[in-house]
């Protein structure tokens, strides 16, 4: 049932409750980290075509392994330069606010 409210503030309080909630900063991934974001950051590169076998072929345990990894190793980070190269990005390899909306399709 909708209620409708008297008084002053009731813009403010329509405005406030009609206003989108933001969403938390995108965090920044820079090689060298380890954090779950990173795994993140493989399973997109994956899902976006843009991991070749022979990245995750050579180790131990596979594509599953790769993709589990929380490391932002030497080989993601050149990854992320070639899709930045793709996208018409600076090829910095670190995944920030320009480089996240494209690899999450946003």
């Amino acid at each position: 049932m909708l209620e409708i409210a008297e008084g002053p503030d009731l813009d403010v309080t329509v405005a406030q409750r009609s206003r989108p909630r933001s969403s938390p900063p995108l965090p920044m991934i820079r090689p060298g980290d380890d954090s779950h974001d990173v795994k993140t950051v493989r399973g997109c590169l994956f899902a976006r075509g843009r991991v070749p076998p022979a990245a995750y072929a050579a180790t131990e345990t596979g594509l599953a392994g790769w993709l589990e990894s929380t490391v932002c190793d030497p080989g993601l980070i050149e990854l992320v330069r070639t899709f930045q190269r793709a996208e018409g990005l600076g090829e910095d390899g670190i995944v920030g606010p320009k480089t996240w909306p494209p690899l999450l399709r946003v």
